[in-house]
């Protein structure tokens, strides 16, 4: 039965960690043309975050033998398949000696993401005071 604990802990590690690359770059996006080191910062975090979305659905295409479905569930973090008790199952079998390994990798990126955003909330004072900004242009009808 421990296995079955196992199982059900990979892919909610996986979406919990694409939902906090969306939720970072969400906070980070905003800021992208203001000074070429944000820029910079925007750019290679982009490329990391694909290439874990890349990884993720190379890994779901393995397990469900089927494109379309991989690409559905990275892009659907909200899909069904991301519950999927045989579905996890597959992907545990997939990595085999190396599901402990790859846990730890996604534990550790998404401990990383969540102290990103945490650092990247210095930017809500800022995105607040934009936004009352933009609701008073329009109320005055300079916008």
């Amino acid at each position: 039965m421990e296995v079955a604990g196992v199982v059900l802990g990979v892919l909610p590690l996986i979406v919990g960690t694409l939902r906090a690359y969306h939720s970072a770059h969400g906070k980070l996006y905003p800021f992208r043309d203001c000074s070429k080191a944000l820029k910079r910062i925007q750019t290679i975090f982009d490329v990391r975050k694909q290439i874990f979305v890349n990884e993720c659905r190379l890994l779901l295409q393995v397990v469900l033998e089927e494109n379309v479905e991989a690409k559905n569930m990275v892009e659907d973090m909200g899909h069904g398949l991301w519950h999927d008790e045989e579905v996890n199952s597959r992907l545990v079998q997939c990595l085999e000696g190396n599901h402990d390994l790859c846990v730890t990798l996604i534990k550790d990126m998404r401990a990383i993401l969540d102290e990103t955003e945490r650092d990247l909330g210095c930017f809500d004072v800022v995105m607040t005071a934009k936004s009352k900004v933009c609701t008073r242009l329009k109320m005055t009808g300079l916008s």
